[in-house]
């Protein structure tokens, strides 16, 4: 730490960290101030904060004895394990999926989340069952990564929609992770970008996020024998990457019946599975430079990226 941090006083340094998207350690400096001290600027950094270290926790802890799993798995040479816990009063499903991967797939799978406006070129676009994107948009850009987007689509059943926040922090070099937050927002929230809903489309609430971290040396010492069957597979550094999603509709109640539970099985083990299998299929693409709309992003947004391989650089 350098000598004008140490004379910074906690507001000044949280003040700091919150512009180098560094919201953990803004949070860290904040929790030593009173309370009756605190902006409302700084209350609502301690808010996504801990709105934040709710999903780092979950995503670390053990797993809920109540979740399904459906063990581990593998797919490309890499190892895979999925969680999900699936409600029908309402309708809501949590899902986790975790895999150590090579070092070369952090910043593609970041800029395959973070490129909202290029989802409709990569996602799933079916005739039968019917399954597209139809928007997919940016409403309003902050720090470096966050951002609010909104995506709808058509599904068999009605056309859903959803509004997210997406906040990314860099906690690499306290805790050797790097997290993009997302939370489902709601009818008025985020300044009124996130409007009431329209006839004819089910808004529903979609949350979750992805987090990087280190990679404990057991795990990625097998995920490094498992690649070295692949024979187009580099030598690399390997790190731990997860994702959670929470879908959830508070308006649809659904009967539970063994055949909903068989669905909401092939869903989560057969769909969901290949999503992820396309979200890193697609990072190889963007990594081995088969995606020049991505190539052309990444390049006009160049420091953006650059410090996200910094990021991901302090993770191993």
């Amino acid at each position: 730490m350098t000598e004008a941090a140490v004379d910074s006083s906690p507001q000044e340094l949280a003040k700091k960290f919150s512009s180098e998207d560094r919201l953990f350690d803004a949070y860290r400096e904040l929790q030593k101030v009173k309370e009756e001290d605190l902006t409302e600027e700084e209350k609502e950094t301690i808010k996504i904060a801990e709105s934040c270290q709710k999903f780092a926790d979950l995503i670390k802890g053990e797993v809920d004895p109540t979740w399904t799993s459906l063990g581990e798995s593998k797919k490309n040479y890499r190892y895979q394990n999925m969680h999900y816990k699936l409600d029908t009063q309402p309708v809501r499903v949590d899902m986790t999926i975790e895999s150590p991967v090579e070092t070369s797939l952090v910043i593609p799978l970041i800029a395959t989340l973070n490129e909202v406006d290029l989802y409709s070129s990569w996602l799933p676009n079916w005739n039968k069952p019917k399954f597209r994107v139809t928007r997919s948009e940016t409403l309003k850009k902050t720090g470096k990564l966050s951002q609010v987007f909104t995506t709808r689509t058509e599904t068999p059943q009605n056309t859903v929609e959803f509004y997210v926040n997406a906040t990314v922090l860099d906690d690499s070099e306290t805790s050797k992770e790097f997290v993009v937050n997302l939370d489902a927002l709601k009818p008025g929230e985020a300044d009124g970008l996130c409007p009431d809903p329209v006839e004819g489309v089910n808004r529903i609430l979609l949350s979750g996020g992805m987090m990087f971290r280190k990679c404990p040396d057991d795990v990625a010492a097998r995920a490094k024998e498992l690649r070295k069957k692949n024979k187009n597979a580099k030598d690399e550094d390997i790190v731990m990457v997860s994702l959670s999603i929470v879908y959830s509709n508070p308006t649809k109640f659904l009967k539970p019946n063994f055949i909903m539970r068989q669905v909401g099985l092939f869903i989560l083990k057969t769909v969901i599975g290949a999503m992820w299998s396309k979200l890193l299929g697609v990072a190889e693409e963007i990594r081995d430079g088969k995606r020049p709309e991505f190539d052309k992003l990444m390049e006009e947004r160049k420091e953006t990226y650059d410090w996200v391989k910094k990021c991901a650089d302090n993770i191993v």
